[in-house]
């Protein structure tokens, strides 16, 4: 298996190599739609008024302050609130797991430099939403269930399932508990060196965020100090690097984990 700093330099090939705007309109769409879809959910039962129980003990906080009186919900209303959530709750799931799979299948032809539909194809979780769901729901519950030992088994169990998406991508026929068996099984004596691998993208987060947090002083002087339109400019072209640099970094941490994949399940016609 290559080094991490050559799987690193890999996924950098890939992200400057003319992929970097076609990850950026897919992963944009994708969790964009998704976003609308629960936006459209959330307007939806604030014009049923079926809210959710945190905002009635907010106007309960605030009734009391001001010494009025405010009922909590009934029966009724809970159940609609627990209905509510639960059915808000697949929609994101739902909408979560398409959108990670076409991300992932974008990712995958990324990293063979295949263009053959390489827009149309990220919207292939839209065929089959209940089995790619099913695979969401499955990897979280799995993950959750060996966090509640300890954090340390929570982790592991996250490099367990970590090719799982990729493997649904490349048979489609495979139940979610399948791929998620098989990730494990592949991913014996090679979780450490995906850990490395994450963990060498440290520096470059952390340069990321500093070049942001640079942006957002300079903004803050444009209003504290004289010439404020010059450290507003500063702060803006600043701030847009910091937004460059953040998405980059996380497109190259994102396709070196194909790179990995690859690594360790070659392509069958290669």
């Amino acid at each position: 298996m290559k080094s991490c700093r050559e799987m690193r330099r890999e996924a950098w090939k890939v992200v400057n190599g003319g992929w970097f705007w076609r990850l950026l309109a897919v992963g944009f769409v994708l969790q964009g739609v998704a976003g609308f879809v629960n936006g459209l959910v959330s307007s939806a039962f604030a014009t049923l008024s079926i809210h959710a129980f945190s905002e009635f003990l907010t106007k309960k906080a605030e009734a009391l302050q001001t010494g009025l009186d405010y009922a909590l919900p009934s029966m009724r209303a809970y159940g609609w609130m627990l209905g509510g959530f639960a059915f808000q709750t697949f929609i994101v799931y739902v909408f979560g797991a398409i959108a990670a799979y076409g991300i992932m299948r974008t990712i995958l032809k990324a990293h063979a430099d295949d263009e053959t539909g390489w827009f149309s194809e990220a919207f292939g979780g839209f065929a089959r939403p209940f089995e790619v769901t099913g695979l969401l729901v499955l990897m979280n519950l799995k993950i959750f269930l060996w966090a509640l030992l300890l954090v340390v088994p929570g982790i592991v169990a996250v490099y367990r399932y970590r090719l799982a998406w990729f493997l649904k991508n490349e048979h489609g026929d495979w139940s979610a508990s399948k791929c998620l068996a098989e990730s494990g099984r592949i991913m014996k004596g090679v979780k450490w060196k995906a850990f490395c691998l994450d963990l060498s993208y440290l520096g470059w987060w952390l340069l990321a965020c500093a070049t942001l947090g640079l942006a957002i002083g300079l903004t803050g002087m444009a209003t504290a100090a004289s010439g404020g339109a010059v450290w507003g400019v500063a702060g803006f072209l600043t701030g847009a690097f910091a937004f460059y640099l953040l998405v980059k970094v996380a497109l190259g941490f994102a396709v070196s984990r194909a790179v990995f994949y690859r690594e360790c399940v070659p392509r069958s016609d290669a």
